[in-house]
């Protein structure tokens, strides 16, 4: 299913009984109302042993907090210090410290891990300048240079592989498979890796443009420049998505306690 998560949740009358008609749904409308809750995701995902940063639902921060909107995308953010109020209405969080210097520059960064299913196709390393004054960091944010991105990536995320790929295969253990980006946040002073958000994508053609002219120089982009590299790549995960939900349901079928 195709939509953004954000601002529509499909409820069409006789969608769910279409949609328990098939072998493999990607994105149905109870994973998509989850998601665009920041809240509900949050408690959701934590529950199943994917690490989020940690909810304050207090009145007062008892340490750093990063204040989002809770339903919004895009929406104006900020950070509240030790004793401060918290507003009940907004997601608050453990403010993530994910400042790496580069060229003697402090950066806030970021990765976001663009899936098809469990599998990683491929990154997007994202970047804001801390004299910026603001540690979220958004595609518009991040500086043109592929020298300062090829090293934020080889350092941050080559050398976390591994934990980066257990993220991705706990997002699919908990709501199941879809194109999917994950928004992870590396704490570069602990080491520890949280995943900010997810949400449905295919591309991130707005990182691809601003990008353009260093494109060719991007190491985690090779293979994945244009959408036509990405469908290409995308092919094979998501074959073997529906094999995987055809071959669970035939045992489901053959299981005679069913």
């Amino acid at each position: 299913m195709i939509y953004r998560e954000v601002g529509f949740i499909p409820e069409q009358p006789g969608l769910d009984d279409i949609l328990d008609m098939a072998d493999l749904v990607c994105h149905p409308p109870e994973i998509g109302r989850i998601i665009s809750d920041k809240r509900r995701a949050n408690a959701f995902f934590s529950e199943r042993n994917v690490p989020m940063p940690k909810l304050f639902e207090t009145s007062t921060a008892t340490e750093a907090v990063f204040s989002n909107d809770n339903n919004d995308s895009g929406a104006a953010v900020y950070t509240v210090s030790t004793g401060a109020d918290l507003s009940p209405d907004r997601y608050n969080t453990s403010l993530i410290d994910t400042r790496a210097e580069y060229e003697g520059e402090q950066y806030y960064i970021s990765v976001r891990l663009m899936c098809v299913g469990a599998t990683i196709t491929h990154t997007v390393m994202r970047a804001r300048p801390v004299s910026e004054g603001s540690p979220c960091v958004h595609s518009k944010n991040t500086p043109v240079d592929s020298h300062l991105l090829n090293d934020f990536f080889r350092r941050f995320v080559i050398q976390n592989m591994d934990r980066l790929q257990n993220i991705a295969d706990g997002v699919v253990a908990a709501i199941g498979p879809g194109f999917y980006s994950h928004d992870i946040l590396l704490d570069t002073n602990s080491g520890e890796i949280f995943m900010a958000e997810t949400g449905f994508k295919f591309n991130n053609l707005a990182y691809r443009n601003l990008m353009d002219e260093v494109i060719d120089d991007l190491e985690f982009l090779a293979g994945f420049k244009e959408v036509e590299d990405i469908a290409r790549r995308s092919v094979g995960p998501f074959l073997q998505m529906i094999d995987t939900a055809q071959k669970r349901n035939r045992r489901l079928d053959a299981d005679p306690r069913r």
